[in-house]
């Protein structure tokens, strides 16, 4: 059985495995827009006569810490393999959600940011701190690119 919203900070689904993990404890969720452009300064004038040359569209990323810890929930509900103990989620994030598919995205639930709506995209970062935490808790970062894949040439 699915999580519930009120359970869980963000959810993640990999959309060619229909694997799904839940993130607790999420702290200094980040997310960032931006519209990228190219300075080119003039010499001998100001900053306000910079020109700004923009190429790019809008991207949009977000990376969250998030804390794993073992209260008997399985992370992993509604999936094919539970996630309960913290090493079992350890091992379900990076195998069965950050696969080494090249053509796969991901949709992300972020009710706070984004509503009821999931913004789809592609993981590009994931880590753990196994070192600083006590063995009852371990720490992560996941960062996220939202996009679409372009298509296979």
């Amino acid at each position: 059985m699915a999580l519930t919203s009120d359970q869980y900070d963000i959810q993640i689904r990999n959309t060619l495995n229909n694997q799904v993990f839940y993130f607790r404890g999420c702290s200094s969720v980040k997310p960032k827009k931006e519209q990228p452009v190219i300075p080119v300064s003039i010499l001998g004038t100001t900053a306000n006569n910079t020109l700004l040359f923009r190429f790019f569209g809008q991207q949009e990323k977000l990376n969250f810490t998030f804390t794993l810890f073992n209260d008997g929930t399985d992370m992993a509900s509604g999936s094919s393999t539970s996630a309960i103990t913290i090493q079992q989620q350890i091992e379900f994030l990076r195998n069965q959600i950050f696969t080494d598919e090249v053509t796969c995205l991901w949709q992300l639930w972020f009710t706070k940011v984004y509503g009821s709506s999931s913004i789809t995209g592609v993981m590009i970062g994931l880590e753990f701190d196994l070192v600083g935490g006590s063995p009852s808790m371990v720490t992560g970062n996941l960062s996220f690119q939202r996009g679409r894949l372009t298509p296979e040439f």
